[in-house]
């Protein structure tokens, strides 16, 4: 027990992430471009981008549970609900703490997509240029993943959610009635020349989110195979 005292436990964690693995198996066949991959950041960033999407997973996992269980709880206080929409008043869930997560929740998965968009781009440029003399910038990379049909406005979305919005201010929570489906929406504030005016119409829904979850994911099949095909032709010139 002894050698317990003022040790250390590493805790071991394995990523379900499998975007990496293309590029992986391809770079473990030159022993030569390993050792490149392996004595910069390169390896790092893969590891940093793996485990991101996992925290990702477990925010949107948390994003929907937390959603359900306070559209349960809307559901079976139907008549306090039509009062406080009737009256115009804002109503209070049964553990306030479940505004405060969701809420949470949702302003993190927009900030851990932004930070892995970013991670990527350094990823993806740093790699190229041990593959390709020029690298491959931001604007390179995107006209790539526009080919694949993933339009250009999706990073810009991203990134207007997470800096306009989400870096100084958080949003309001609302749910929509549309007959017997019930909507998440976080209302974003209305921002003007630097002054808050009010809540605008601009809002950030649970489909908004899966479509950016879909954008990266998108996103990243493009990096992947890019690489991936990069790679191999690298290997190719060096045999």
């Amino acid at each position: 027990m002894n050698q317990v005292n003022n040790g250390i436990l590493r805790i071991a964690y394995f990523t379900q992430s499998i975007w990496i693995y293309p590029i992986i198996n391809e770079i473990n066949k030159n022993a030569i471009l390993l050792k490149k991959y392996k004595k910069g950041d390169l390896s790092e960033w893969g590891i940093s981008i793996s485990t991101k999407l996992e925290f990702l997973s477990i925010l949107v996992e948390n994003i929907n549970k937390i959603a359900s269980r306070i559209k349960k709880q809307l559901k079976t206080d139907l008549k306090k609900v039509e009062e406080c929409i009737k009256e115009q008043r804002t109503y209070t869930l049964t553990d306030n703490k479940d505004a405060f997560a969701l809420l949470g929740y949702s302003e993190s998965a927009i900030i851990q997509m932004q930070s892995i968009y970013e991670v990527v781009l350094k990823y993806t440029d740093e790699f190229a240029k041990i593959l390709i003399p020029k690298g491959m910038r931001e604007q390179n990379l995107l006209k790539i993943c526009k080919q694949e049909g993933l339009s250009k406005t999706w990073a810009n979305d991203l990134k207007t959610i997470r800096v306009d919005f989400f870096h100084n201010y958080s949003g309001w929570l609302l749910f929509r009635f549309m007959g017997n489906d019930i909507k998440l929406i976080i209302e974003l504030p209305n921002i003007k020349n630097g002054k808050f005016k009010r809540f605008s119409k601009m809002h950030l829904d649970q489909e908004h989110i899966n479509e950016l979850i879909r954008g990266l994911g998108k996103f990243l099949a493009c990096v992947s195979c890019f690489l991936t095909k990069s790679i191999e032709k690298y290997n190719q010139v060096a045999q």
